[in-house]
């Protein structure tokens, strides 16, 4: 009986732990607010996108992306947008060329609006093998 008994346990707590596994790989992650989001795009790389101030401007707004490979980048190409409130104020792109990293980042843009606007940037990386997207966190300005 001792023997059943311990093998029920034993069944139990890896049927717990099955579904745990199943729904942690279910389950979208949820990146902190305050840090940059970043999206996989292929095995090996990272998207991620920043919305900034400009030093010593501090009424100036930009935004920037990038890609991160663990393997040599080939035609691929970083397209970043700055939205204000919604509606994009800023682009801009950059062709990488060969090197496992390429960035882009938008012109700056000057808030001559006071007040608690609502930046965010996006960034798409477009190659022929693959393609990704990241946002950066919402930035008050």
């Amino acid at each position: 009986m001792r023997h059943v008994k311990a093998r029920l346990v034993r069944l139990v707590v890896a049927a717990v732990a099955a579904t745990a596994a199943v729904l942690a790989c279910a389950m979208p992650a949820t990146a902190a607010t305050d840090a940059p989001s970043a999206a996989v795009v292929a095995a090996g790389c990272s998207v991620g996108a920043l919305t900034d101030r400009v030093d010593p401007r501090p009424a100036n707004i930009y935004g920037s992306g990038w890609i991160n490979c663990t393997f040599v980048l080939q035609g691929a190409g970083v397209f970043v947008d700055l939205y204000r409130n919604g509606h994009i104020v800023a682009s801009g792109h950059q062709a990488c060329g060969l090197g496992t990293g390429c960035g882009a980042s938008t012109p700056e843009y000057t808030d001559g609006t006071p007040g608690n606007q609502q930046w965010k940037t996006r960034v798409i990386v477009r190659s022929q093998a693959y393609s990704g997207e990241a946002w950066s966190p919402v930035y008050y300005h």
